[in-house]
């Protein structure tokens, strides 16, 4: 901030003061002199005056030249400095107005009452605020800092006096720009309110990061980010202008294109280039700061000598700094043979570093014997590393590539389960030892990592090794390490696939022309393993099937018989007819035989999960390996709630079939069976003791039972509706229990009695949890509300506070071991973590997300470092409660069919669903006809070509897709959208393909050329559905408006808008004649509307819950529609009426189709099943079930499962063909 010239009227500017700017302001405006600020907060005296000089001491010297009468006030004391602040435009920042002595207030008293102890104690608390907002991630700086002074100073000068908003620090690997970016933010980030450090290294996406720096910024107000991007971008921008912030983003390079075009980024991260060009060209008061070795095109757009948009080219070290790197690591030398290394290197840091710990280690440390042995003739990063390299030992070399393929911190026992043949613990730590002596990987208490540039060197050396070796068919490095390891962490098996497998996939197909040729190729060498017996005790076949996984070939009949396959991630693979037989199959991962997660909960030494589901099971895994134990058939209905005792011994369980049950975990037996609720059992829980298990239902009733008898020895009675959840105080003696008549209770378990009601939530209390410490208690409601209670006094309990952030129904509430967290769930699919240390000022700490449907159930881990959480979305997640990252998951595979359709001849059937793949089923008989695989999320809608030949396919992943009806293969891939796809459809005449997106728009496409010919964008409203008139001149469209629109097909034109729903419209359907156009929604209706008059011929109200589907028979006399009430009604168009009710679906009715004949109707469902109805009569004619994932799959004499994991493949489909080694 430049010192003023003249007289500014406070329109004029606003400023808002830097946190040094302010602490020193605080010190005038307490009286103290610049000498006295110095002195008491230990800086010089010029680096004070410095500070108040820009922007504050010498803009006050000059308003205090001006014409006093002017001003209208006298300056008596630097109390009066606020007023003329405010009058001169600053704005003084809300952390300073609410403090304990009031800025604006006194004029003209100053401080003169404050001590002068208390006048340091304030300044010092000044300052710590001001160096608080700090956030420095996962970014390493340099451990010793050399030299850098006149680049630290222009950079300086650029974002502090020119106020830069964007810089980029460019320069070739290892030359330095992280440690730079990191020194320069730790001696300027005084100037900025928030300094937020974050690494690009893994590739995280933009969201990630914006979510990160907002939260940050927002002083954790805002932890739910828009769901539009540039509605993120656009408050990420905000927070800018209204705070200074510093956001460094290091290793830019990870995110962008490899190849000619310089600038570009990876598909995926363009986004990216969004936000550097708003950041730079938006008027804000932060900077950006960012490292990379290549120049990001928006930068190169922007920067300018006089632009706030720069870029600072990192070079080499000065050659005095070069040569202080060489005498820290103690090398022995002259002057002369110290400036010949470091000029040999051309003062390059890394290279220095690694070269000066190659010198200590071979020749003792001395300089002249290395540059005798004529050792240091190369001059680039990669030439050095590629010398250490060859110079590594075998064993080094693997702990290396296993580094890289990790691709983060990896401990010690983790590393030495990698490694194949396995070493020893004395092996591998020589070998540890060995490389971090010579700079080459770093060591701390957690583990070992790489340098980031060092980190590249290999994954690209082992990316180009794996390559050779498939096109060479010589397999070392194919065999010895994983391509991706699917037993990692979530994140880190993300990163890998996107660093390493996809790279590798990408370059054969690049190579070979095809995926078709790949597969082929890939397959030659699955036979080759075979023979050569080198498919045995290695990470070969488990590689190959990966690749194949990620090219989406269709892995039918493929033979695995006998070899090893190691680090498979199977889960979302559909394995139709794979044989198995006699593999091994050890690490690798499957999808879980798992229903909708009601409840879950950790056994008391946090060693067990245990998770019930809609099917009665309950599932218990080891949490530390992350492997099944068993699976308990525990309930013939759902288990509502299940719970360890405190012992760990017994596993009670509750459930939907009126009973309660205690189960011995040795001998996995049912102990007993509690009888005597006469409606569903929703909630259980121990008493602190053990001694006592409590239960409580829809019957109203809670009941107490002695645990080791089975005998009831108290009912409970008061709630005037079902009981939703139970809970007990810390010491045993008081029990909560939530109902849905919107109160919780707390009980005396002695006597049975009621001792208070809390009343506040607006509806149904769904759970309750106690603080450890048992004087606060956490209630959560179907209002969306989370209520903190005090019970420390049983007779006057308040409400502390009540938590708004969740936006539908709050599920489930626990607190943390401490209790300084408390985790919610919630039907709006996310859990968060709240920090209630101060109850009355309790924030969010997090958001996950990562469940594709409703949150039931969340639980700590005994230790308090892991939530579980499970859903409707029939996963079970653990998260990392310090940085909430999903750490793994077990997760069912839901066949929910979403979309059906008849191919125009009607002998075909296509289906689409939540397993992410089509099905064509073969009308005569129910037989599926092929699968078709390719897209990456579930698929929503389909629909066939006039011709038959073609089908299409809209999908959450973003993607429209035109498949060969024949072959099953995909035609053409149309990628525009950016949000879920949720309805496609052919014009009559084929040509056009209409598709409708979350993104707000509607794409037509030419279906010939993959085009996108024409975009029809709805101002702030989700698309749900899209069709074509039957003379396909209009195109019709809905969304959560709660409208309809038809437009001109060749213009765009919008023609007419329906309205009167209630609630969003879920399908759409013109009549075959075009003259009514049907529409059903979420408000339980379906309407009729006249084409030509735009007017509303009638409401169909019969249904009970949500329309999803509605559709004309071919001759136009009947509609049909599916519904959330688990019928399909057929109505006569003419006169209104309901003709019938079609019975027999369990779960909601989500599509229906007309036959070409209009014989029969088709429905599918979420109960994973599709019905084919005979029109005339109503009676269902066949039942299709969904092919199960592993659907005669072999898997006879396998091992590397465990007896819980067989048991799931053998219930999805595996069989056990010992008769058959391999498929012909």
């Amino acid at each position: 901030m430049t010192v003023a010239k003249q007289r500014c009227s406070p329109g004029q500017r606003r400023k808002i003061l830097t946190p040094a700017e302010k602490c020193y302001t605080r010190g005038l405006l307490c009286g103290y002199s610049p000498e006295e600020i110095a002195k008491e907060l230990g800086n010089t005296v010029g680096t004070v005056s410095d500070a108040l000089a820009k922007g504050l001491y010498r803009y006050v010297e000059e308003l205090l030249n001006q014409d006093e009468a002017e001003l209208s006030v006298k300056i008596r004391h630097w109390g009066d400095v606020a007023y003329l602040l405010e009058r001169a435009g600053y704005k003084v920042a809300a952390e300073l107005s609410g403090l304990t002595y009031p800025l604006l207030e006194q004029k003209s008293t100053g401080f003169s009452n404050v001590e002068e102890g208390d006048k340091a104690s304030i300044l010092q608390a000044d300052l710590v605020n001001a160096i608080s907002h700090q956030d420095w991630g996962d970014v390493d700086g340099a451990s010793v800092f050399y030299g850098r002074a006149s680049e630290l100073e222009q950079l300086k000068r650029w974002i502090i006096d020119d106020r830069c908003r964007l810089v980029a620090l460019l320069g070739i690997g290892g030359i330095g720009k992280t440690s730079l970016a990191v020194e320069l933010a730790k001696r300027i980030h005084n100037e900025f309110e928030y300094t937020i450090v974050r690494s690009l290294q893994n590739a995280p996406s933009l969201e990630k990061i914006l979510a990160d720096t907002i939260k940050l910024v927002s002083n954790q107000q805002v932890i739910d980010l828009p769901e539009d991007f540039g509605e993120s971008l656009s408050l990420l921008i905000s927070y800018f202008k209204q705070h200074r912030c510093l956001l460094i983003l290091d290793n830019v390079e990870q995110i962008m294109q490899e190849g000619d075009r310089v600038g570009r980024y990876r598909e995926g991260y363009e986004k990216y280039g969004e936000l550097l060009k708003r950041v730079g060209k938006a008027d804000h008061q932060s900077c950006l700061v960012l490292t990379s070795r290549e120049l990001p095109k928006e930068i190169a757009a922007q920067e300018g000598e006089n632009l706030p948009v720069r870029i600072y080219q990192v070079s080499s070290l000065q050659p005095e700094d070069a040569e202080k790197i060489v005498l820290f690591k103690g090398l022995s030398g002259s002057k002369d043979e110290l400036i010949k290394l470091v000029e040999r290197y051309e003062c390059h840091p890394l290279a220095l570093e690694l070269v000066t710990a190659t010198i200590k280690k071979v020749c003792n440390g001395n300089i002249a014997k290395f540059l005798h042995k004529n050792l240091a003739t190369f001059r680039t990063i990669s030439s050095i590393l590629d010398w250490h390299f060859q110079r590594m030992l075998p064993v080094e070399k693997q702990v290396m590539y296993w580094l890289a393929i990790n691709c983060d911190l990896i401990p010690l026992e983790e590393l030495q389960d990698d490694i194949e043949p396995l070493l020893t613990v004395e092996e591998l730590i020589e070998s540890l030892e060995s490389l971090v002596d010579r700079s080459l990987i770093k060591s701390s208490p957690a583990g070992f990592k790489q340098q980031p540039v060092i980190m590249e060197y290999m994954t690209d050396r082992f990316i180009r090794q794996i390559g050779e070796e498939i096109s060479n068919e010589k397999f070392e490095c194919l065999r010895n390490y994983a391509i991706i390891k699917a037993t990692a962490k979530d994140y880190i098996r993300e990163s890998q696939t996107s660093n390493i497998l996809k790279p590798i996939a990408d370059n054969l197909q690049a190579v070979f022309g095809s995926k078709a040729v790949v597969e082929a190729l890939l397959k030659q060498i699955l036979s080759k393993l075979r023979i050569n017996s080198l498919g045995y005790k290695s990470y070969a076949v488990g590689n190959i099937i990966n690749l194949l996984a990620y090219l989406q070939v269709n892995f039918r009949e493929y033979d695995f018989s006998n070899l090893t396959v190691w680090q498979a991630f199977l889960r979302d693979a559909n394995l139709h007819y794979v044989n198995f037989a006699g593999a091994n199959i050890a690490k690798s991962v499957f999808t879980e035989n798992i229903d909708i997660i009601v409840a879950v909960t950790f056994s008391p030494d946090g060693q067990l999960l245990a998770a019930s589901d809609y099917r009665g099971q309950i599932h218990l895994w080891q949490v530390g390996k992350g492997e099944k134990l068993f699976t308990l058939n525990a309930h013939i209905f759902v288990t509502r709630s299940v719970v360890f005792s405190p012992d760990g011994q017994i596993l009670a369980s509750a459930s939907d079939d009126k009973t309660v049950k205690l189960w011995n975990l040795q001998t996995r037996q049912c102990i007993i069976t509690l009888h005597g609720h006469t409606h569903r059992v929703s909630s259980i829980a121990f008493s602190p003791q053990g001694n006592i298990l409590a239960s409580g239902g829809d019957d109203k009733m809670v009941k107490l039972w002695d645990v080791i008898t089975g005998e009831c020895h108290a009912t409970l009675q008061g709630h005037t509706s079902r009981i939703r959840a139970i809970a007990f105080h810390p010491k045993g003696k008081t029990l909560a229990t939530a109902s849905s008549d919107r109160t919780v209770r707390l009980w005396d378990i002695d006597n049975g009695k009621c001792l208070s009601i809390l009343n506040g939530h607006d509806q149904s209390v769904y759970t309750v949890s106690y603080s450890p410490n048992g004087e606060t208690l956490a209630s959560g409601s179907a209002d969306q509300t989370i209520k903190i209670w005090d019970v420390r006094n049983i007779h006057n309990n308040q409400c502390l506070i009540t938590l708004k952030e969740h936006s539908s129904e709050v599920s489930s509430v626990v607190f943390s071991p401490n209790g300084e967290i408390l985790a919610t769930g919630s039907y709006d699919k996310t859990v968060r973590y709240w920090d209630i240390r101060n109850i009355r000022n309790c924030r969010v700490l997090t958001i996950c997300k990562g469940h594709a449907s409703w949150v039931h159930s969340v639980a700590f881990s005994p230790n308090g470092q892991i939530l579980a959480s499970g859903g409707d979305d029939r996963t079970v997640m653990l998260w990392d409660i310090s940085e909430g990252k999903c750490l793994g998951n077990w997760r069912g595979r839901p066949s929910i069919v979403y979309s059906v359709a008849f191919s125009p001849e009607g002998n075909i059937l296509a289906s689409g669903s939540a397993d992410k793949a089509i099905s064509l089923w073969d009308v005569s008989n129910g037989n599926c006809l092929n699968i078709l695989s390719g897209h990456t999320e579930r698929v929503y809608s389909i629909a066939f070509s006039k011709d038959g030949q073609t089908l299409v396919s809209g999908s959450d992943d973003h993607r429209v897709r035109l498949w060969n009806v024949r072959d099953g293969k995909c035609l053409n891939t149309l990628p525009g959208h950016t949000h879920r796809v949720r309805s496609v459809a052919f014009s009559s005449q084929g040509g056009i393909i209409a598709s409708g997106s979350r993104d707000r728009q509607v794409k037509l496409w030419d279906v010939r050329t993959g085009q996108c010919i024409a975009i029809f964008q709805e101002d702030t409203d989700l698309v749900y559905a899209v069709a074509f008139s039957p003379d396909g001149q209009i195109i019709a469209s809905s969304s959560n408006d709660y409208s309809v629109k038809l437009r001109n097909v060749q213009t765009g034109e919008c023609l007419a808008t329906f309205r009167g729903h209630e609630r969003e419209i879920n399908s759409i359907a013109f009549s075959p004649d075009g003259q009514i156009l049907a529409t059903g929604s979420g408000d339980s209706t379906v309407r009729l509307w006249n084409i030509t008059t735009y007017q509303c011929l009638a409401i169909l109200p019969e249904h009970a819950n949500w329309v999803f589907s509605v559709t004309f028979s071919p001759n136009g006399k009947i509609l049909a529609s599916g519904s959330g009430d688990n019928t399909v009604r057929l109505w006569d168009v003419n006169t209104h009426q309901c003709l019938t009710t079609l019975q027999g679906h369990t779960d909601w009715v989500h599509s229906v189709a007309f036959s070409p004949n209009g014989e029969t109707l088709v429905s599918g469902s979420a109960d994973e099943t599709i019905k084919l109805w005979d029109v005339k009569t109503g009676e269902c004619q066949r039942t299709l079930s969904m092919p199960k994932p592993y659907e005669g799959m072999n898997i006879a004499g396998v091992t590397g499962l465990s007896e819980a994991t067989k048991t799931t493949l053998l219930a999805l489909g595996a069989v056990e063909n010992r008769g058959q080694s391999s498929y012909t």
